[in-house]
């Protein structure tokens, strides 16, 4: 049987302020690394005045998408 390709990798992250000072993202993804996942983190420089519009820009999550309007 042919193995299946799939090029769609998980995506995860965080939406922050100073977010290009957050060494999260090395070590999220090291992590996902050392179990086989093909998944991926994002930081995102976000203000917190504006946090619902960074999640509607999001469309990839139907929850985050209802959160968002509740911000």
């Amino acid at each position: 049987m042919p193995k299946e390709f799939n090029f769609l990798s998980k995506l995860t992250g965080s939406f922050a302020l100073s977010a290009a000072g957050n060494a999260t993202v090395a070590m999220i993804e090291a992590a996902y690394r050392h179990h086989g996942l093909d998944w991926r983190y994002i930081n995102c420089e976000v203000t917190p005045e504006r946090p619902g519009d960074a999640v509607r820009g999001y469309p990839w999550s139907t929850a985050a998408s209802n959160a968002a309007r509740n911000w």
